[in-house]
């Protein structure tokens, strides 16, 4: 079966998705713009909640509502739900270790083949990791983790190795950057020319670090008052930081979610990452692919995206003074941030497409499919 996919009716594909926003959503947007639809028919299975920029068929989403945490009721009224909705289905496609909690009984049953995508971080000592790990352990699944570091995190929390291959998130490239596009964008954002300006670009929650930014950024203005700070995104951290940035009189911008992140990546000097976990850091990976430059703390998957010196500067996690040092160092040298920048966009090219990715996941998915078969 060495064609599986390629003849008669495509493969229906369920991608099964919890509450999610930022990096999961533009996966799971990727990748269903980029299956090959002779060979694979995704069902998109996720809450209402989970909005995408792409249109889709009627057909091709079913609203599946997965609790965000563990709700025991919650979560049997999913997996029932889900029971129904793999009829017709070859492969069940689980993005989170929350989906895989909800998606493994149900694929068990209707013996459908489970593949499961980590695309964070894996915490051993976690009552919930403990506890997920172990229920879809039961079905067998194929794993995908999104970095290498994801996949260590993963055999360290109890799945096998043999099970577990690493597919890196993909990005598209976006037009080259340019002069022209450039002052496109800040004219369009209302920058000036000569305006230095950082860009974070996340949900506004603990672990992205947003607190640690405000505070770099305070430490940096007093090295460059010109500079300035966009924030393009939301969540429960930003009225807090806000008021913090407020009074300390700092020039933070807080531009909330914006579907198109484009302009942002081209108006700016540099992007900065303060997340305290990360498995990989699609950020980062769609700020090289537009030319930019990245600073981040050297956490997770962002070691293995952002190659230090060459494409941006890793400092420790949670030193926001080195973060600051770092985010000076490179205002103060043009030449260094456009080499930076030309490095990025030929390391995304090389290692990081979307293309790249798709082709990875296609190929697993017959993998998975030709060893149902035997």
């Amino acid at each position: 079966m060495s064609d599986v996919g390629s003849r008669g009716a495509p493969m229906r594909v369920a991608e099964i998705v919890r509450p999610a926003a930022g990096g999961i959503r533009r996966h799971v947007e990727t990748l269903l713009a980029g299956l090959d639809r002779s060979r694979f028919d995704p069902l998109l299975l996720a809450p209402a909640s989970f909005q995408l920029s792409l249109p889709l068929a009627r057909d091709a989403r079913m609203d599946l509502e997965i609790a965000a945490g563990f709700r025991p009721v919650a979560d049997w009224a999913a997996r029932r739900a889900l029971r129904r909705m793999l009829g017709g289905v070859s492969i069940a496609h689980a993005h989170g270790l929350r989906s895989a909690f909800i998606a493994a009984a149900p694929a068990r049953a209707a013996r459908t083949p489970l593949v499961v995508t980590l695309h964070n971080l894996l915490y051993s000592d976690s009552m919930a990791v403990r506890l997920g790990i172990r229920v879809i352990r039961r079905a067998n699944p194929r794993v995908i983790a999104v970095s290498e570091a994801v996949r260590e995190t993963a055999i360290a929390s109890g799945l096998p190795a043999s099970s577990i291959s690493v597919i890196p998130n993909g990005v598209e490239l976006p037009i080259e950057r340019s002069p022209e596009a450039r002052a496109g964008a800040r004219s369009f954002l209302g920058l000036g020319t000569h305006d230095e300006t950082l860009l974070a670009v996340g949900r506004i929650s603990p672990e992205k670090g947003f607190d640690l930014l405000v505070d770099a950024f305070d430490r940096l203005h007093q090295l460059r008052p010109s500079a300035r700070l966009l924030i393009v995104g939301d969540g429960p951290d930003r009225p807090i930081l806000e008021r913090a940035a407020s009074m300390a009189s700092l020039p933070v911008h807080w531009c909330g979610f914006q579907a198109d992140i484009a302009p942002y990546y081209l108006a700016s000097d540099l992007l900065i990452v303060p997340s305290r976990s990360e498995g990989q850091g699609i950020v980062a990976l769609e700020a090289m692919a537009a030319g930019l430059p990245v600073v981040a703390f050297r956490v997770g998957g962002l070691g293995e995206s952002i190659a230090d010196g060459s494409t941006g500067l890793l400092v420790p996690p949670l030193d926001t003074g080195s973060l600051a040092e770092a985010a000076a160092a490179l205002l103060d040298d043009q030449p260094r941030r456009e080499a930076m920048g030309a490095a990025g966009r030929y390391r995304v090219q090389a290692h990081y497409t979307a293309a790249g990715m798709i082709a990875a996941v296609e190929a697993l998915y017959c993998d998975v499919l030709k060893a149902g078969a035997k």
